[in-house]
């Protein structure tokens, strides 16, 4: 999956491009589109039990991506970051 972002930073062009890569889990079975989807929920409701994303209901949207990123790098997620 990609992600590309264009604007400006600091008054200049910017660009931010996000791969993310992820396959088949031979050792549970699980394909790439269910760690995916499923860990994502998985990953916000840990982060809500934590603690981290304050009380009451939280928009997906306003789940820190930073977080979520650090999460899905423990769970195996190949994440690149490129911003130029």
């Amino acid at each position: 999956m990609r992600v590309a972002a264009a604007g400006e930073r600091g008054g200049r062009p910017a660009r931010a491009v996000i791969d993310l890569v992820d396959r088949y889990d031979e050792a549970t079975g699980f394909t790439a589109m269910q760690r995916l989807t499923g860990w994502h929920a998985r990953i916000c409701l840990e982060l809500a039990a934590r603690g981290q994303l304050g009380a009451g209901v939280v928009p997906v949207e306003r789940v820190p991506g930073s977080l979520v990123v650090a999460e899905g790098r423990l769970r195996g997620w190949d994440i690149r970051e490129t911003i130029a």
